[in-house]
């Protein structure tokens, strides 16, 4: 069984000759700088360098922090050229240097047709990516702030492979991605530390004992494998 991800790689890097043919444009971007604008909202962006995060804002100001996504990965992935009310909402933007083909989505039906491995991908990622949503949707209902905290360090470093035991966010971003306030990341952290399960750093976290991290995640981490 397959574990939730909230890093998405390397599910399309096979077929990069052919989004060659059909990108409009490749692009450089900067840390934190906005890839999915607007103006640009029919298009599906493929991330050939670095690394970008997709975030939520709500209409009262606060921002959620949902996945993140590195080389060889597409986002949005769709083929029609139709704007959703959520997409006036999502965030997608530069964790580091970018480089991205820019593509517009009415090409995804043509090149599913010239290729169906593609179209079969294309099934495969929609079924991690929704596999994400519902995990996360029953976690934030039915998980404490330990539980969901300690899945997200120990997940995040399955699909990163990169970074593996050093998770790349501050405590104020994981609070951000976990649903949890500052003030109770502060102390989930601190109870981790005394543990002997993580160090700390302004920029990331380490994880020293990812046996003893796992057994404070849920137990679907503890039956499963990626």
């Amino acid at each position: 069984m397959l574990l939730p991800r909230y890093y998405f790689s390397d599910e399309f890097s096979d077929f990069k000759p052919m989004f060659d043919r059909y990108a409009v444009r490749e692009q450089i971007y900067e840390e934190k700088e906005q890839i999915m604008a607007y103006d640009r909202s029919y298009s599906v962006f493929y991330i050939e360098k670095g690394k970008a995060q997709v975030a939520v804002s709500h209409e009262n100001g606060k921002q959620h922090i949902l996945m993140f996504f590195g080389p060889g990965s597409l986002f949005p992935l769709r083929c029609r050229n139709q704007t959703y009310y959520l997409e006036s909402s999502i965030i997608f933007s530069a964790m580091t240097e970018c480089i991205v083909l820019e593509i517009p989505a009415s090409s995804v039906e043509q090149m599913i047709m010239e290729n169906p491995r593609f179209g079969v991908a294309c099934v495969d990622h929609y079924s991690r990516f929704g596999n994400f949503l519902f995990y996360r949707t029953t976690s934030f209902s039915t998980e404490d702030g330990m539980t969901r905290t300690c899945n997200f360090l120990y997940l995040y470093g399955l699909y990163d492979r990169e970074c593996r035991d050093i998770v790349p966010f501050s405590q104020t971003e994981i609070a951000e991605i976990v649903g949890v306030s500052r003030i109770q990341i502060t102390r989930l952290f601190s109870e981790l530390r005394n543990l002997g399960i993580i160090r700390t750093n302004v920029k990331y976290t380490k994880i020293l004992d990812r046996d003893r991290l796992l057994q404070m995640c849920s137990d679907f981490a503890k039956d499963s494998s990626v």
